[in-house]
């Protein structure tokens, strides 16, 4: 589906791509200092448009590679390999070490 760019975002739609971005988090694409500000950025999106860019360089859900990339549900949070917690919805938390 085409988003059109002045179009208001839908909380599912940025879910879509937090979602994507967690996915690239455990591949280890992104470095965790910008997937923490994608992350922020998708939070403050009012338009379609904002989060376009967000999802730039991101493969498509269900098309990770390896099939490693599980389902949303499967898990409230779930520790990274930066000491940060991702908890469901995204919100990424530094641990106390």
């Amino acid at each position: 589906m085409q988003h059109r760019p002045d179009v208001r975002a839908r909380e599912a739609g940025r879910e879509e791509v937090v979602d994507r971005l967690r996915g690239a988090l455990d591949e280890g694409r992104p470095k965790i200092d910008e997937y923490l500000e994608r992350l922020g950025r998708v939070y403050q999106a009012v338009t379609c448009g904002d989060l376009a860019p967000l999802r730039a360089g991101l493969p498509e859900l269900g098309r990770w590679p390896g099939g490693r990339r599980g389902s949303r549900a499967g898990a409230a949070c779930r520790q990274c390999q930066y000491g940060i917690t991702v908890a469901a919805g995204g919100a990424a938390v530094a641990d106390k070490n």
